[in-house]
This record gives structure tokens, sequence and C-alpha cells, in this order.
């Protein structure tokens, strides 16, 4: 006989704090504590507003017929609302040997698919080197500035705009 139990005849059962709960609990502190730190970490290599020219990635350089050594091309991009678009592709290290040659360039995207580069819808540009003398646009009309006894900067036409996304490859051929 039970005299002093007021209340039923069955044990009170106590819940045991399951295991599973403690690990959600540690795991969505651990994910409050990481996710800003990765952020901060993988934001802080990333740099607008400089004077830092932005690379297009690898590439490859073939000699030319008129130049022995080969020849630098470099383009560069501008960001223009919220886009970054091909700027001018600067050439340099020219040798004399390519004087009065005609350069042309090509733009290409992740399918070899020439993009517009020049006036009504060309794909293509052809400049005229000449050493010593500022170089000229021939055929695609595009514009042509900073010509040196050894280089020039050729930029698509006006009112061309390229997105830096559809660069993949720059071709140049002389002739």
């Amino acid at each position: 006989m039970n005299t002093l139990n007021l209340g039923s005849d069955d044990e009170p059962v106590i819940k045991k704090k399951s295991k599973s709960r403690n690990l959600k609990i540690a795991l969505g502190l651990a994910a409050v504590i990481l996710i800003p730190t990765i952020g901060v970490t993988l934001a802080g290599n990333i740099t607008i507003g400089t004077a830092n020219s932005v690379e297009f990635g690898q590439g490859f350089t073939a000699t030319t017929s008129c130049d022995s050594d080969g020849i630098t091309v470099v383009p560069s991009s501008v960001l223009t609302a919220g886009t970054f678009n091909l700027e001018s592709i600067t050439v340099t290290l020219i040798d004399a040997g390519c004087t009065a040659k005609n350069f042309t360039f090509k733009v290409l995207d992740n399918s070899s698919v020439p993009q517009i580069i020049g006036t009504s819808s060309a794909t293509s540009c052809v400049v005229v080197f000449v050493t010593g003398v500022p170089s000229t646009a021939g055929a695609g009309a595009c514009r042509v500035s900073g010509s040196t006894s050894t280089g020039f900067a050729v930029a698509p036409a006006t009112g061309v705009t390229l997105a830096a996304a559809n660069v993949y490859k720059i071709t140049l051929e002389t002739s």
C-alpha cells in the first residue's frame, strides 16, 4: 500500500535530451560564426576602382611572319553601367620588319565565333602600321590611338560595345 503517493501509480517520466538536438545547436552556432568569416575572406580579394588592369586570362602568342621575336598583344577593359567592356587592344614590341604591313584583328568568343568590333557589323579590323608614323585604320574602321615606333592601340569602332565576357581569343594576322 502506497499511502504517500497522492497521484497516480505511474512513475514520472524524465525526458532525456537527445544527442541530435545538441548536434543541431552546435552546427547552427558554427554556421553563424563561419559564414560571415568565409564571406569576408572571399571578398577580401576583390578590388574595384583602382588603376590595376583586368586580365582576360591565360593566352598564347604566335610569331608573325614579319616579326622574328613575337609581338605583345594586351587587351584592357572598362566598367560601364555595371558591365566590363573591351576598351582597347594594345600591340607592342613590333619590329621594323612589320612596317607598312596590315594588321588584321578579330575577337572571338568561347565558341570561336567572331564578335562585332568594327563599323557596319564588321567582325575584323585592319590597321596599317608604319614605323614612326601614326598607324591608320583600314577596313572595319576601328579606332587607332597611341601610335609609337614599336606599337599602337586599337579600340572597337565608335558606338560598338563588346562585353569583356565575350572576349575569349584575339587573333592577329599580318599581311
